[in-house]
């Protein structure tokens, strides 16, 4: 009984990470904003190995600056938001070679701070996997550990499966919100649209309805404003 547990349990193990790394994916299929895709990018690592610390950075490739969109774990109080410029980083090699590292997951380098040096990040694993789009660095996706061998070669392809995913959901989500943004504003002057007028003069009323307070609306008219239109 006890040989045939000890062969039996590796394997369950497997298909309960596999099962969580294709929740993950369909997860980060499904995400609309890019808040969701963070959120699935976070859970989608979680599932595929333990980290301590994680965080999503986008990379401006023109100012040639990572700012930090997401971090959870150790060492990641109030970093969101933070933006790191340091050439000499892990995320900057990271982006100029287009390569995840470092190589193996092992973090021998001590000295070389991972965004910028102030932020510490500490342990013995550390794998920091660039978002690529067509080639491009959209971003980087960075996973530590303190215990060492966190990130062997199996988890570290999955995680890198994982960050092809997430740079592919960023964009689509980035598209979703510009088509959203065309949906309800008007390209000229940049104002809401019709549509959205209608929309929320709508729920206004609907509004004033429930809770039995009057309305009032003012409309007004511009004299020969047609030749405004025409000309612009």
């Amino acid at each position: 009984g006890g040989q045939s547990e000890r062969v039996f349990h590796p394997v369950e193990r497997i298909k309960h990470e596999h099962e969580r790394f294709y929740r993950a994916s369909s997860e980060l299929n499904r995400a609309l904003t890019l808040d969701q895709v963070y959120d699935a990018a976070i859970a989608g690592a979680r599932g595929v190995c333990d980290f301590d610390f994680a965080a999503i950075a986008t990379y401006d490739m023109v100012r040639g600056i990572h700012t930090i969109r997401r971090a959870v774990g150790e060492w990641s109080d109030s970093r969101a938001g933070t933006t790191h410029c340091d050439p000499s980083s892990i995320v900057a090699r990271v982006v100029k070679n287009k390569l995840a590292l470092p190589a193996g997951g092992e973090w021998r380098e001590r000295d070389v701070p991972v965004f910028s040096a102030p932020m510490r990040i500490k342990g013995d694993s550390l794998l920091v996997l660039p978002l690529l789009v067509k080639d491009e660095v959209i971003g980087t996706f960075s996973v530590a550990a303190k215990r060492p061998g966190a990130f062997p070669g199996d988890r570290r392809e999955m995680l890198g499966v994982i960050a092809n995913q997430v740079a592919i959901s960023m964009q689509n989500a980035r598209m979703y919100q510009i088509v959203e943004e065309q949906a309800t504003t008007d390209g000229l002057t940049g104002l809401v649209n019709h549509r959205t007028f209608q929309e929320r003069f709508a729920a206004m009323l609907g509004r004033a309805e429930r809770h039995h307070f009057p309305v009032s609306m003012i409309l007004t008219d511009i004299d020969h404003f047609k030749k405004i239109n025409d000309s612009y």
